[in-house]
Order: structure tokens, then sequence, then C-alpha cells
């Protein structure tokens, strides 16, 4: 008998699957299990449950001669692929919801809009502590095995590979938890806490920035945005009709051009190249290079500016006050405050208005007791109940009028103790100037040419020093300066 007409095997070339061959012309009386059992085991096939079965309903039900079959007789198992380690994002990342920018053409009236495009947000702040996202471990797949009996090994799963900053930190269970309070970056590549806020600008890209820790932006701050920064702020670029509000220092590199809106209030120091119709409060000193014009401002330090001006507008400043030059030759209205508190003021103002009328009504029951103590000896029972209503009510009266007076004095030891009173023009006070130092007004009603210097001496008196000398010159001021007013 050929080969070809041999009971033979096929083996599938992934070694999954054998098949026993019965050539057409094989003798069927020759056909027995032990025939079948043979031919697998020279080939080395591992004889399975499966195998005795196919190989007993072959010897039960043959083919018939002149006709050829195949009898699957062994089956392996593929291995089955696990699952590579993955990042599964706990927090809801800015960059999955970020919109194309809205230019200035295509937007509309933000005021109108359901969602404000100026409210937009571009970054994502974590706080201290906050979970990230969990790096999922990979799961093993199950190994396989052949026809031959051998095992096939499951693929390797890959471990998910991220590279953590310095601000984050992986958990034993996978977390990946931020050490410090700031803004996320964060890829599927890389995660990091940056503690400072960094923007090329503000505007319609980034929207309104709300931070409690540091902003830097490197370019301009469009019109109608608002910055609020819990710490430090930097600006770069031109600051167009915005606001800004900073806990700490703002340091504006270039100037601040509002119209109508534009204000600042900053918690620390400003140190600005120019301001231009900004209205607003600095807590610390405001140091500007060139101009503040026709500014609404409070500034609790000292105005810095030795090289530069201030024209038109109102300033208040409680610390010392250095200008090259105050009010233009135009004679544009220039208000500007020294020895004052304005809010301190606003209070001893509403103390002025109640001690005058408590003095008013002391006046008035003073004289109703005078009219009583005339007839002390010929007072009706009634009279005198009403003689001790009236006293009790002088005595409230003067209780009142003490503890407003104690309060005025106390207001007022505290504004002349804060408030300084220290003036150092190095070009020319302009004609047209109203100076208000303490609760006094003055106009400068001719141009008065500098170096000079208002200031209070020892003896709390308003004292005038000329071109650098240090000579005192006391009662100058109301000579060089008309009085306009003069608070009690």
């Amino acid at each position: 008998m050929d080969h070809a007409s041999e009971i033979h095997l096929r083996i599938g070339r992934d070694k999954l699957a054998a098949s026993l061959i019965i050539p057409p012309d094989f003798p069927r009386e020759m056909l027995s299990r032990e025939l079948c059992l043979g031919t697998l085991g020279g080939r080395g096939i591992a004889v399975t449950k499966f195998a005795n079965r196919a190989i007993d309903s072959l010897i039960r039900t043959p083919p018939p001669i002149g006709e050829s079959r195949t009898i699957p007789i062994a089956k392996g198992r593929a291995p089955t692929l696990g699952e590579n380690g993955r990042l599964e994002w706990v927090v809801d990342r800015a960059e999955d919801h970020h919109e194309e920018p809205v230019s200035d053409d295509s937007k509309h009236d933000h005021e109108t809009e359901q969602t404000s495009h100026y409210d937009r947000t571009s970054y994502q702040t974590i706080k201290a502590n906050e979970v990230i996202a969990r790096i999922i471990k990979p799961v093993q797949g199950e190994d396989g095995v052949d026809v031959f009996g051998i095992v096939i090994p499951a693929a390797e799963p890959k471990a998910y590979a991220i590279k953590l900053g310095p601000t984050v930190q992986r958990t034993s269970d996978g977390s990946v938890i931020a050490l410090v309070d700031g803004i996320l970056r964060a890829s599927d590549e890389a995660i990091t806490i940056e503690p400072v806020l960094e923007v090329k600008g503000v505007d319609f890209s980034t929207g309104n920035l709300d931070y409690d820790g540091d902003i830097k932006v490197a370019g301009p701050v469009k019109d109608c945005f608002e910055i609020h920064a819990g710490g430090v702020l930097e600006i770069g670029g031109l600051i167009e009709d915005a606001k800004l509000e900073c806990k700490g220092d703002l340091i504006a590199r270039s100037g601040f051009a509002a119209r109508k809106h534009g204000e600042m209030h900053v918690g620390g120091n400003c140190q600005v190249r120019y301001l231009n119709q900004v209205r607003g409060d600095v807590e610390g000193d405001l140091l500007c290079e060139r101009e503040v014009l026709h500014c609404e401002m409070h500034v609790r330090g000292a105005l810095r500016s030795p090289t530069g001006s201030m024209v038109g507008g109102t300033v208040s400043v409680q610390g010392a006050v250095e200008l090259s030059q105050l009010g233009s030759e135009a004679g544009v209205k220039t208000q500007l405050i020294i020895g004052s508190i304005p809010n301190l003021e606003f209070f001893l103002n509403l103390l002025d208005g109640l001690i005058r009328q408590i003095e008013t009504k002391r006046t008035a029951v003073s004289e109703k007791q005078r009219v009583l103590n005339l007839a002390r000896g010929k007072l009706s029972a009634q009279q005198k109940e009403l003689q001790t209503e009236v006293m009790f009510e002088v005595s409230s009266v003067d209780e009142q009028y003490r503890k407003a007076c104690h309060a005025r004095d106390a207001i007022d030891r505290r504004i002349r103790r804060k408030a300084k009173v220290d003036l150092t023009i190095h070009g020319t006070m302009h004609s047209g100037v109203k100076l208000n130092i303490g609760r006094t007004g003055y106009l400068c009603g001719n141009s008065i040419r500098g170096p000079l210097r208002i200031r209070l001496n020892e003896e709390n008196k308003v004292v005038f020093e000329r071109g650098g000398s240090g000579r005192e010159e006391v009662g100058f001021v109301e000579k060089l300066l008309r009085p306009l007013y003069r608070a009690a």
C-alpha cells in the first residue's frame, strides 16, 4: 500500500488543530482504534477526550469505500491576550472640552449670551492631595496549548508609561495625586502641576483668569477681560480696558490704557509703566515709570514717579509722593490728596455730624434743666418728676457726647499717625492743581517751579522746602497756595 493510501495526520501551521485523513481507497476492514491511536502517537499528538470521541465515532461510522474523510482529531487552545496598562482621568481636563478660539469679528454681546465667551477657561486648577488620574495595572493573558500539549505563552502586557513631575506622586494603588495647589499640565505622556498660571495673553482663547496663586501673562490683556490672582500678577504686554485684582504685587511691564471700565485692585505693591483713566486702589506702593493720567486712585503706600507726572483725576496717597510734574500747562483739573485716609475720613465726617446733632440736643435739654432749676422751691409734684427725667436725659446726652468725641479723637489720631505728608516735586506744580493736605484744601493759582518739598515737621506743622536746601519755611505753603477750605 503506498503512502497516499495510508491513514495520516494533517497538522495546521499554528499547531492548534490536527485532522485524521482517511483516503478513499484505504481498506475499511483495517480501520481500528489501535491504528488511529498509533497514528496520533507516532506524531506525538496528545490523546484527549476529544480525540477519543472522534475515533469512536469514526470506528462506528466509517466513510464508504471510495470516499475520503477528514476527521478533526485534536484541538489546541490559543493564548488569550491580556490588557495593557492604561490611564484613567479622574479630573475633567480643560483640554477635553477646549473649543475653537472666538475671533473679535464673530463675538456677540457677552452680556446677552447664555454662556459668556469671556468666562471660558483653557486651564484646570488642582488642589493639593486631589486625585488627578489613576494608572491601571496591566492584566495578564491566559497561556494556550497546542495539539502536542506544549504550552503557548501569552504575550506579556505592557505597563502604562507616563512621566510624572515633581509636584505629583503615584500611590500604591496607582492614584496620581497633586502635592501642591496649581495648574494641571497633562497629556497622555506626562502629568505635572505648575504653581504659576502662565498664558501668552488674555483674550477669547483663554477667557477670564481666576486663580488662587501667581499669574504670569506674557503678552497683552484685551478689552473687557478680568484677571483675579490670589498671589502676584505679572503682565508683559499692554493692558486695555480690563479689570485686574491681585492679593500680591502687580508688575505691569507695559501700560494700562483703560477707557470706561478699566480698574485695578492690588493687595501689594504696583509697578507699572503708565496709567491712563484707571480706577482702583493699591495697598502698598505705586511705582510708575511715566505718567498717571486722569485716574481715580487710592494708594495706601507711597506714590513714586520721580521722572513721571500726574495729570487729571483724583489720587489720594497715604504715604510719601514723589513726582516730576503735578498737573499740566493746560491747567487740567488735577487733585492730589495727601495726609488723609479716605475711608477713615468718611467715618470722621459721620462722627462730626453726629456730634453736632448731640450738641443741639444737649443745648435743648440743658435749657429745660435751667428753667426747672430756677423754680426749684415752687415745683409741683409733676414738675419734680419732670425735673428728674430731664436730669437723666442730660446725663444720657452727656454720655453720648463723651463717647462720640472719644471715637472721633481716636480716628483723628489714627489718621495723623498713618497718613503721611511728604510731597516732592522735581519739576513743576502747575496752576489749577488742587492739593489737599489733611483736612485743608489748597489751589495752586500760579505754577511753582521745583525742586520743592512739602511735608510735616516734628511739630506736626506743614513746612515748605525749596531747591533741596533742607531749610524749613513754616507758613510758606499758604503764601504759594490759596486755601480753599479748612475743616474744623
